[in-house]
């Protein structure tokens, strides 16, 4: 079996383990989202925080990978601190629901944190057009 699919799948085992217990600590805790008729149309309460199972089970496949191939999670830095924040906003979204101005904004500013690392684009030679290229790349994979 490759590594690629070595680390796929054990990212996916660890999402399937980490999700019910993400919805168990959810409704223990009353971390849910309610129908409000108007937007949301679910029949019952949906417990929030299944996006932390699926953020885990992501970062940790991406230093997983990055480890078992040089050894060293060195260049990653950027790229979990960016999804991190991404994934703070979501769950900040979730508890106090934000503005789509306030989240595209925060969207920006996290997208600029793997950039600051040195991730970008790497196939445009020239920085004025493959740092912004990535910021919209990254802002638009964020709202995909």
């Amino acid at each position: 079996m490759s590594t690629t699919l070595s680390v796929f799948l054990g990212a996916l085992v660890l999402a399937l383990v980490l999700t019910p217990l993400a919805m168990r600590i959810a409704r223990a805790y009353g971390v849910l989202d309610r129908p409000d008729k108007r937007l949301k149309k679910h029949k019952g309460p949906v417990p929030y925080l299944g996006g932390g199972a699926i953020f885990i089970a992501c970062v940790t496949a991406i230093v997983g990978m990055k480890l078992i191939l040089t050894g060293s999670p060195a260049g990653v830095v950027g790229i979990v601190l960016g999804a991190t924040a991404v994934f703070v906003l979501g769950l900040w979204d979730d508890l106090s629901p934000l503005g789509p101005r306030v989240k595209l904004l925060f969207q920006v500013v996290a997208a600029t944190i793997p950039l600051y690392f040195g991730v970008h684009i790497k196939f445009i030679e020239n920085p004025w057009v493959a740092l912004p290229l990535t910021l919209v790349w990254i802002v638009g994979l964020t709202n995909a």
